[in-house]
């Protein structure tokens, strides 16, 4: 129950980061015909991902939903960590 929330979570965060993203980028225009389908399955795979998962873990499909969830959350998760460890240890790229 606990690594179900926990991936629900990540997923969740990483949707909303996506969706703020894209609701700055139809502000400034970066957002258009030629790149909104693009967009649209960014947003709806974490969605489709998150709405799957609670109904299979209704269902009684507890490892599957688990399993759902966690391919979306294990690169959003690792990205996080990354601009953490970049943010704390400054890193010079030169």
């Amino acid at each position: 129950m606990l690594m179900y929330r926990i991936l629900q979570a990540v997923v969740g965060i990483a949707e909303a980061v996506l969706l703020y993203f894209f609701v700055v980028g139809l502000g400034d225009g970066s957002i258009d015909g030629s790149n909104l389908l693009l967009w649209l399955i960014m947003l709806g795979v974490p969605m489709a991902a998150l709405i799957g998962a609670a109904q299979l873990w209704r269902a009684g499909k507890k490892v599957v939903a688990w399993l759902l969830l966690a391919v979306p959350a294990a690169p959003a998760f690792l990205y996080g960590l990354f601009v953490l460890l970049v943010v704390i240890l400054q890193p010079d790229f030169r």
